[in-house]
């Protein structure tokens, strides 16, 4: 082996060296970048909107973040005041004694014998053995599990508003000088024919996963928070806001709200809105954002099979946690986009 070989072998296992060091100093941001990466991808049409009337990239983009991030930190902000007042309020046992649930396990057991089979019925009548103070500690307990939570997640807020900050910056210069980084990758790259083909089916497929589904979220945390001002139910906006993110988890989504929402009120003698908002959830946050606003807003776009959507939103989550959102369809959308460049290198040119 000549010198010169060994020089670029050894200059290569330097910056393979340097660069390893460097995402393990920066492994707690990694998926800062990664959000900020994906916040460019989702705000870039914002983006050429706003170029096109200003005609200035860093106002253009310093619009589209600013807007953007403002209204997240009020969102969270506003679900941390509304939660901390709301468990501190059920933690004092003289409200939780108004909850009038003493008659409870009787009335189950009575509509246990009178409505379900014979088979079924004995199993619910023991819910009758259970004392009201029981199902009081129970709810206290559980109360006290999500306070506990709550107090971690505060006491981690330094370190994410620090997140929060540096994605702000990324994902500003991202917006501003993204498009000419891949243009460049783009121009150094062999087989530019088929790289073009890969990216445009890439973009039609992310298009689908990401734009059309945050979009739907959106629309339906819209008409969440329509409904429960309809119905008024206190801080309706927020819980508005929190439908509209929970939607991003297939099967799963509205119910989160609109099912415990509906109990509490059963639990609190109000039969109206108890009854009311699952009807109310089940029809304007599941039906019509999965089987029209959805389908309307994917005419334009790639066509993907329902069970890769469900897949790509929900598995990682259990193994990444939340921001398997994010990185299930990038990376579910990237082989769906080689498979389908693959299909299409495959055909007979057109004559």
């Amino acid at each position: 082996m000549d010198s010169r070989r060994q020089f670029h072998l050894a200059a290569a296992g330097l910056v393979l060296l340097v660069v390893a060091l460097a995402i393990y100093l920066s492994k707690e941001f990694i998926t800062t970048v990664v959000l900020s990466i994906f916040f460019a991808y989702m705000l870039d049409p914002i983006y050429g909107r706003l170029l096109r009337i200003t005609g200035r990239k860093s106002l253009s983009s310093a619009i589209s973040v600013v807007v953007v991030f403002l209204a997240l930190l009020i969102v969270i902000f506003g679900v941390l005041d509304m939660l901390s007042a709301q468990v501190s309020h059920l933690l004092e046992l003289e409200n939780l004694m108004e909850i009038d649930i003493s008659s409870y396990p009787e009335t189950i057991q009575g509509l246990a014998v009178a409505y379900l089979p014979s088979q079924i019925a004995p199993y619910l009548e023991r819910i009758g053995s259970i004392s009201e103070s029981s199902m009081i500690s129970m709810l206290r307990y559980a109360l006290s599990m999500v306070e506990a939570t709550l107090s971690d997640f505060l006491a981690g807020l330094p370190i994410r508003m620090a997140q929060i900050l540096l994605a702000v910056f990324l994902t500003y210069y991202l917006l501003m000088d993204g498009r000419s980084i891949l243009g460049l990758a783009f121009h150094h790259l062999p087989e530019k024919g088929t790289v073009a083909i890969f990216l445009r089916e890439l973009d039609m497929i992310y298009n689908s996963l990401f734009h059309v589904y945050f979009i739907t979220s959106m629309l339906s945390g819209v008409l969440a928070a329509l409904g429960f001002i309809i119905l008024d139910i206190p801080y309706s906006l927020l819980w508005g806001a929190i439908v509209a993110i929970l939607t991003l988890l297939p099967m799963l989504g509205p119910p989160i709200v609109f099912v415990p929402m509906s109990l509490y009120y059963l639990l609190s003698g109000d039969l109206l809105r108890g009854i009311v908002l699952p009807i109310f959830g089940f029809i304007f946050l599941m039906v019509i954002p999965e089987n029209i606003l959805r389908p309307h807003l994917a005419m334009k776009g790639a066509s993907i099979h329902p069970v890769i959507t469900i897949l790509a939103y929900t598995a990682p989550i259990f193994v990444v946690g939340m921001i398997g959102v994010i990185i299930g369809p990038a990376l579910y959308g990237f082989i769906l986009a080689a498979y389908r460049t693959a299909i299409r290198l495959q055909e007979p040119p057109s004559v």
